[in-house]
């Protein structure tokens, strides 16, 4: 299952790039916690490594990514993923096809209670000057390979953001993540203040929060190749 969600992820990206402009980049960050934020649960109460790479061309990127924490379990996570963004008139949509190898009770190496998750984001920018205002609707679903159950989440919400300087920005969002499975939902935020140290260096500091769980804050740092 995990060789056949791996080379479907690859073929996938390989369609319509040929001739499109492409970029890597890498980020990694520490944060004093991991929230499985629309699930309104914590991955983990204590620090986290996390981090990866992106390959973009044109619409298409294809991005792994993983946690790393001392507490294990939940902490400890590996992702593949392909994403498609573009603009539809005033619309910005962006679809993704992501695996999600979960690593309850030391099982990283097994994909019984790994996740398949499939999601499409529309979102209505609406700029004026430095501010950008992005109403949007996420829907999601999250498909339990074997001992997680599947989850239909359907996401409202709206994204800011500000340049407050040529080098310095802020970007949140707030999405009200509606599970029509289990009938409960949990309201997310999110926010970064990046500071661009370079061209192509940023560094991030960011703050996480839902209405279920703590707070998590977090320090990284994003560069383009």
């Amino acid at each position: 299952m995990r060789l056949f969600a791996i080379a479907l992820l690859s073929s996938t990206m390989l369609c319509g790039v040929a001739n499109a402009a492409c970029s890597t980049s890498v980020n990694t960050k520490v944060a004093d916690g991991y929230l499985l934020a629309s699930l309104g649960v914590e991955g983990s109460d204590d620090w986290v490594i996390q981090g990866g790479g992106t390959y973009a061309c044109g619409p298409w990127s294809i991005d792994g990514w993983a946690s790393w924490g001392p507490e294990g379990g939940t902490a400890i996570e590996v992702d593949g993923s392909v994403f498609y963004e573009r603009n539809i008139g005033p619309v910005r949509f962006q679809g993704a096809l992501q695996y999600l190898a979960v690593n309850l009770d030391d099982s990283l190496g097994d994909a019984r209670d790994d996740l398949v998750e499939v999601y499409a984001d529309v979102s209505y920018p609406i700029t004026r000057g430095n501010l950008t205002l992005a109403p949007l609707v996420r829907v999601a679903e999250l498909v339990g390979v074997n001992d997680l159950p599947s989850l239909t989440l359907i996401e409202p919400g709206v994204r800011v953001s500000y340049r407050l300087t040529d080098s310095l920005s802020v970007n949140a969002e707030l999405r009200d993540a509606v599970n029509i499975t289990q009938q409960s939902d949990v309201i997310r935020f999110d926010s970064t203040l990046a500071w661009q140290a370079t061209e192509r260096t940023a560094i991030r500091l960011g703050w996480q929060d839902t209405d279920q769980t703590r707070s998590v804050l977090s320090l990284g740092l994003f560069h383009q190749f």
